[in-house]
């Protein structure tokens, strides 16, 4: 501490604040990651210390079941009042609920679903897919550059979005 000549020392890891703190802790929880990495079962998506699972509910509670079980292992420690869970339904339900105002108005209704973590539902995946394709031709890039361009925007708008719930505002 400045000013004082004693010794502060940490029991766990690094201290808050420390500019290697993020490094040391990348690197712990990476053998997490992939303890916990199976294509078969699904997709797992991590940023910083948030996961997410993108897969058939039955392997997501597998995993999540996991994920609580070894996760303090490797010092990573879900809060599971604190997770969310985004299913076909909940998409089911808001579709069936706006549609026929849509289909009045000459228009269609594709639920953008997203979870807190970024996760999205499956229409959202398949639009944004089609949005590629059509930005694709019509700007004449590859694919792969559109959807880059295209998922970083909506990267942005859902942290953004994320910010705002959290801030209430």
């Amino acid at each position: 501490m400045t000013g004082h000549n004693e010794t502060l020392y940490s029991r766990e890891g690094t201290t808050q604040g420390d500019p290697l703190s993020m490094g040391f802790y990348a690197v712990g929880v990476l053998l997490l990651i992939r303890k916990l990495k199976d294509l078969k079962r699904g997709v797992q998506t991590w940023y910083a210390d948030d996961s997410s699972m993108a897969a058939m509910l039955q392997n997501i509670i597998s995993w999540f079941r996991q994920l609580i079980e070894q996760g303090p292992g490797y010092g990573y420690f879900p809060e599971p009042s604190k997770s969310v869970l985004v299913v076909n339904e909940e998409e089911r339900l808001k579709m069936s609920k706006h549609k026929q105002d849509c289909l009045d108005n000459r228009a269609d209704f594709v639920p953008l679903v997203f979870s807190a973590d970024g996760c999205m539902g499956e229409q959202a995946k398949k639009y944004l897919q089609r949005v590629g394709k059509v930005l694709a031709g019509k700007w004449e890039k590859s694919y792969s550059e559109v959807m880059g361009f295209v998922m970083g925007r909506v990267s942005i708008a859902v942290a953004r979005a994320s910010s705002m719930c959290i801030r209430a505002s």
